[in-house]
C-alpha cells in the first residue's frame, strides 16, 4: 500500500497550463531540485488530417518520445514552449507533463520520491500538468502528489514545512485529499471484496421499486410526467442552505472542496469508521435532482441510488420546480438515506471490515 497527499490546483484565466508548467519548473530549480525527472505524453486529435506530434518532433528533435529528462535540462524549457503553443500551433488532443522522482532530501528531512504511479490523467507521486481537448474547450489541470507514510487515510503523516512552503509557491490548491494505491496482493484481496459488494449494489438497484414502496416519504410529490412539470430555466437561488438544514441534524457536513458546479457533497463517518458520502447532482441545464449514497474506504467504494418519490420509473430523479420543491425533495431523500444507513451500509461494512484497518476514519 502506498499513500499520497494530493493537491489539486485550479487553472483559471488568466492562468494557463503553460504558466503552471513554467512555475513548477522555476520553483524546483530555485530550490535545488533540478535533478527531478520530467516526462511527457502527447496525443494527436483522432479526427485531424495533420499530426501535431510530428510537428513537435521536427521542431524539437532532441526532446525524445516521452523518456525521462531532468527539470534542469533544456528539455524542460522545450516542454514549456510546446505548452505555450497549444492549441493553435500544436493542436494536441492530450498534452501532459509529469515531474517525478523529486529529491526531497535536498531541502528537508524527507525521503526522495520513489517511482511514481504513472496514470493516463493524474499521476500519483508526481507533479502533473495537463492540457486536454474537450468539447467546450481545453481542460487544463495541475496536481502535486506526494507520497507519505501511514497505514491508511486516517494516519497519513504530514509534510515537512519546507515542502509545504514550496507547494504554496505553486499556487493555492482547491482541494487536498489523501489517496491510497494498493499493491498487487492487496488489490487481489480487494477485488474479491469488490465483487461481493457489487452483488449487494446490484440487489439494491434491482429492488428500487420495492424500496420506494417501503419508504415513508414525508412529501407526496406530484407525478412529474403526468403533471407536465417543467424544469425552471433559471436557478432557484442557493441550494446549500436547505442541504445543511435537512442533513446537518443527522450528522452530514457539507464538503465545499469536493462540490462543484451543479454537484454537492456531504459526508460523515460510518458506524464502522469508514466514510459515508452523500453526492447530489442538480444538473447544469435540466435542474433535475438525483444522487447517490456512497460508503468509502481506502481503495474502494460502494454506492446506492437515492430514491426520492414512488412514481414508477421515476424513483431516482425529480425536477427542481422551485425552492419549496427542492426542500421537499431533500426531505424525501433523507428518508431514503436513513433507510440505507440501517440496511445497505451495514452489509457493505461487513464486507470491508474483514480488511484489517482498511479505510478507517479516526
Amino acid at each position: 500500500m502506498r499513500i499520497f497527499r494530493n493537491y489539486d490546483y485550479p487553472i483559471r484565466k488568466p492562468d494557463t497550463s503553460a504558466a503552471a508548467l513554467r512555475r513548477c519548473i522555476d520553483v524546483l530549480r530555485r530550490h535545488g531540485l533540478g535533478e527531478a525527472r520530467i516526462s511527457h505524453q502527447f496525443e494527436d486529435m483522432s479526427f485531424s488530417n495533420t499530426s501535431a506530434v510530428d510537428r513537435i518532433r521536427k521542431r524539437f528533435p532532441t526532446l525524445g518520445d516521452g523518456d525521462s529528462n531532468r527539470v534542469s535540462s533544456e528539455a524542460a524549457d522545450m516542454l514549456c514552449e510546446i505548452f505555450e503553443g497549444i492549441a493553435r500551433k500544436y493542436p494536441l488532443a492530450t498534452a501532459q507533463v509529469m515531474i517525478h522522482e523529486i529529491p526531497w532530501s535536498n531541502i528537508a528531512n524527507f525521503p526522495d520520491a520513489a517511482p511514481a504511479v504513472m496514470e493516463t490523467q493524474l499521476s500519483l507521486g508526481a507533479l502533473t500538468i495537463g492540457n486536454h481537448w474537450w468539447i467546450s474547450g481545453r481542460n487544463q489541470l495541475m496536481r502535486a502528489s506526494i507520497e507519505v507514510e501511514g497505514t491508511g487515510k486516517h494516519d497519513a503523516t504530514e509534510l515537512p514545512s519546507e515542502i509545504t512552503s514550496l507547494l504554496r509557491e505553486l499556487g493555492k490548491p482547491k482541494k487536498v485529499e489523501i489517496e491510497v494505491h494498493l499493491g498487487d496482493r492487496e488489490q487481489a484481496s480487494m477485488d474479491t471484496r469488490d465483487a461481493r459488494a457489487r452483488t449487494v449494489m446490484d440487489r439494491y438497484l434491482g429492488a428500487i421499486a420495492e424500496i420506494a414502496a417501503t419508504l415513508s416519504f414525508p412529501h407526496q410529490l406530484p407525478d412529474p410526467v403526468a403533471r407536465g412539470l417543467r424544469f425552471p430555466e433559471e436557478k432557484i437561488g442557493s441550494y446549500k442552505p436547505a442541504l445543511n438544514e435537512v442533513f446537518g441534524p443527522i450528522g452530514y457536513v457539507y464538503q465545499s472542496s469536493r462540490s462543484g458546479q451543479g454537484t454537492f457533497v456531504l459526508s460523515k463517518p460510518s458506524p464502522a469508521g469508514f466514510e459515508l458520502e452523500l453526492s447530489l447532482d442538480v444538473g447544469s441545464h435540466s435542474r433535475k435532482a438525483s444522487g447517490l449514497l456512497l460508503v468509502k474506504g481506502d481503495g474502494w467504494f460502494a454506492c446506492a441510488t437515492l430514491v426520492m418519490n414512488n412514481w414508477e420509473n421515476q424513483f431516482a430523479w425529480y425536477p427542481i420546480v422551485d425552492a419549496a420543491t427542492w426542500r421537499n425533495i431533500l426531505e424525501n431523500i433523507r428518508a431514503c438515506v436513513e433507510y440505507y444507513e440501517q440496511t445497505f451500509v451495514p452489509e457493505i461494512e461487513q464486507i470491508y471490515t474483514e480488511t484489517v484497518n482498511a479505510g478507517r476514519l479516526p
